[in-house]
């Protein structure tokens, strides 16, 4: 090998080295779930709610989830699938946290929840969807590449930096959760909504009703945070579209699944933990189809209503009888 060649290599390595190192720096600076403490800087990465959770693997929003939760101080979270994220509009709740993620699963959820309690600041209330059971995913958590060097996250970085510079992070700065609150939803076709009904019913037949005691065992960590900060926890069935009240496949997946539930929270309601599990599905105003977007998700009207509810219910302590206002 010639001296010429050490030089072409030397020089390769050093522009590869300094690429990955400017990929790094506008991570770093992007910052867009927290992972690195960077701060705010308007016209910078202040649009950090500017995020699209689904353009990167499930752990990325997950974790990142986890250090928005650790540097935020509001007393209540709604932790929950992108029915969450978009149905309730915590513009209107300033002492609320929207942590809703897109495709979020039950392992996920539990995850956001514990975190909500072992922050600096626990959170006093959580409200957590109350999804279908599934299996973990088998997915290591992200490493220094994905969080700093990994392509779907620079995509990222570059659209939060993208959109500070624009000024779309000022309307929303401050407001800390994990995606800002959406424009509204056209409404799906009737075509669309049987199409929908039927999907659901499949994805319902694939899934497995754990018994009480394995959902006992999934809750258990979630038991001992609240436990720990002395808080509540109320696992919640949101308000259903008139289809799916219609549907008896749907809702007797329902009942099975919030049997087992109620049967595994019943022994984790303590009087240093209040877990308890509140129906909404068939409660309330007989909503309309208008009063949904999709077949899962509500608008926020039906939010508003749903997190008064919700709130009513910590108060109470009493739970509701399944489907009642």
């Amino acid at each position: 090998m010639t001296s010429a060649d050490v030089r072409y290599l030397w020089r390769s390595a050093a522009g590869i080295a300094l690429a990955l190192g400017a990929i790094a720096a506008l991570n770093v600076i992007a910052d867009p779930y927290g992972r690195f403490g960077t701060p705010r800087w308007r016209g910078i990465n202040d649009a950090w709610d500017h995020v699209a959770t689904d353009l990167v693997d499930r752990p990325i929003p997950v974790e990142g989830g986890r250090y928005r939760l650790h540097a935020d101080a509001r007393p209540v979270v709604l932790v929950g699938t992108s029915a969450v994220m978009l149905g309730f509009d915590t513009r209107r709740h300033p002492e609320a946290f929207n942590a809703g993620l897109s495709g979020t699963t039950l392992p996920d959820a539990l995850t956001l929840a514990v975190a909500a309690f072992a922050r600096p600041c626990p959170a006093r209330l959580v409200l957590v969807e109350a999804l279908p059971p599934q299996p973990p995913d088998d997915v290591p958590p992200p490493d220094l590449y994905d969080w700093a060097v990994a392509f779907p996250q620079t995509v990222i970085a570059l659209r939060v930096i993208a959109a500070s510079m624009l000024g779309a992070g000022r309307a929303h700065a401050g407001t800390g959760d994990f995606a800002r609150t959406l424009d509204p939803m056209p409404s799906l076709t009737s075509a669309a909504l049987d199409r929908n009904v039927i999907a659901l019913r499949a994805s319902m037949a694939s899934l497995t009703v754990v018994d009480a005691r394995a959902t006992r065992r999934s809750l258990e960590p979630l038991r001992r945070s609240c436990a720990a900060a002395q808080g509540t926890v109320l696992l919640f069935v949101p308000p259903r579209h008139p289809r799916i009240l219609a549907d008896g496949d749907l809702l007797r997946f329902q009942a099975s699944w919030l049997q087992t539930l109620r049967a595994a929270v019943g022994d984790a309601d303590t009087s240093s933990c209040r877990m308890r599990v509140v129906d909404l599905s068939g409660a309330g105003p007989t909503w309309r189809e208008d009063d949904f977007a999709s077949l899962t998700h509500f608008r926020p009207t039906v939010g508003e209503w749903a997190y008064a509810r919700l709130l009513a219910e910590s108060d109470s302590g009493a739970p509701h009888a399944p489907g009642r206002p």
